[in-house]
């Protein structure tokens, strides 16, 4: 086979002179591209479709039928045109009511610029450069009011920070930012700092508010196997049947409310304050011994109807660890203890709670969403015997044998049934 060279084979082809076409080629080709303009949807493309083929019309000269062929073409590529002036318009436009930024108007500007002497863009274009005016006035505004308010804390810093000024004003600062947390916690370590009291109450306020919207979202969103925020704590949606959402807690690995509870013992009050949390502890101290001796002997048979975790549970920990908002939105479930396949325990009676725990059989059926809890944690089924309870290792494994219901070494991983629809935040 021949060696082709491909550079003498281009300069053989430049050097062969222009290629003709007859007019019927010229015409044919127009009429295509004028047939093909149904597909055509932008009106850009459609002027330069027409205005090519008005080209190749020309072309064709005398050709019969070329000439009025290319004063049709014109006429469409003229008609296009205006198509493609009022599709602009009405883009702008649009664009002119989205814009919120500086940026975004200077772009808009240009586009009515362009559209100059079609319609009113002449006073649009007027309107978007006052706009932008506006906002580029606004933002040196801030930045000066910024710069102001630095030099006033760099200025104040050493002569303010033993009064709580400087404390003072980067609370109101985080305050005014959204972050209300921090805010909050300034103004409560500032004491009656001039109004920080007020702004302490206010700021609980909007962080109470802040957290109730948070948790709507978290719990309207949830599916089956999600992880959401309701309370202080995280939960695993078990279930999602309409606006109801049932939840099972991720137990952190120590919590004042959930860690280390009997099933069946002195049941766990919660200090809210200091002199209460001394005297808890001078109690607790107190029967420490007598605790000891009892936990050594036999213990008395218990079922989750009875027991002091299922008091607790919906006591206190309902009480102080749930909002009245969130409180609200809680509904009452039916726990089904079940009695014990393997040992033959009978689990009592069903009970209606809005806080209660996960059975055996739950457990077993929810282990693929819920594997590992931090903590081995109670069930309510009871164990080998009445005296003892079923619970869940940290490692994922079901223990129907049980724990004996005086045992502290335990926590909890509690269930609740929560309706989105009533986390309405104000």
């Amino acid at each position: 086979m021949a060696k082709v060279k491909f550079r003498e084979y281009l300069r053989k082809k430049k050097n062969s002179g222009p290629v003709y076409e007859s007019g019927e080629g010229l015409v044919k080709r127009a009429k295509k591209r004028m047939e093909a303009d149904e597909l055509i949807v932008q009106p850009a493309y459609r002027i330069e479709n027409y205005e090519k083929a008005a080209d190749l019309l020309e072309q064709a000269g005398d050709y019969p039928g070329a000439q009025e062929l290319r004063r049709e073409c014109l006429d469409k590529a003229e008609l296009a045109k205006a198509e493609k002036t009022e599709s602009d318009y009405r883009r702008a436009v649009l664009h002119l009511e989205e814009a919120d930024s500086e940026e975004d108007l200077a772009k808009v500007s240009r586009e009515f610029k362009k559209l100059k002497g079609y319609k009113d863009s002449g006073e649009l274009k007027k309107k978007a450069d006052d706009e932008a005016g506006r906002l580029r006035k606004r933002f040196r505004l801030k930045q000066a009011v910024v710069i102001v308010i630095i030099i006033l804390l760099a200025f104040c810093a050493a002569a303010g920070a033993k009064a709580g000024l400087f404390s003072y004003l980067a609370a109101r600062l985080e305050g005014r930012g959204g972050i209300y947390e921090s805010a909050y916690s300034r103004f409560v370590k500032l004491g009656d700092f001039l109004d920080s009291e007020e702004q302490a109450a206010r700021y609980k306020d909007l962080m109470r508010r802040q957290k109730e919207r948070n948790e709507s979202k978290s719990v309207k969103k949830g599916h089956k196997g999600d992880t959401v925020r309701f309370g202080d704590y995280s939960w695993t949606v078990l279930e999602r049947s309409g606006s109801a959402r049932l939840l099972l807690c991720q137990t952190p690995k120590e919590d004042i409310f959930l860690s280390h509870i009997s099933y069946d013992g002195d049941m766990k009050v919660i200090s809210e304050t200091e002199e209460e949390e001394n005297a808890q502890t001078e109690q607790e101290d107190s029967i420490r011994g007598l605790y000891d001796e009892v936990f050594s002997g036999p213990g008395q048979d218990t079922v989750w109807a009875e027991s002091s975790l299922r008091s607790y549970l919906n006591t206190e920990v309902l009480g102080k660890a749930f909002s009245e908002f969130e409180r609200g939105a809680m509904l009452p479930m039916d726990t089904v203890p079940g009695s014990n396949g393997i040992y033959g325990t009978d689990g009592g009676a069903e009970t209606t709670d809005l806080i209660r725990l996960l059975s055996l059989e739950e457990a077993e059926n929810y282990q693929k969403i819920f594997e590992k809890p931090n903590q081995d944690t109670w069930l309510c089924t009871p164990g080998h015997d009445g005296t003892s309870a079923a619970y869940m290792t940290k490692s994922g494994v079901l223990m129907p044998y049980g724990n004996d219901v005086r045992s502290e070494s335990l926590s909890v991983c509690p269930v609740i049934l929560v309706d989105a629809d009533r986390l309405t935040a104000e």
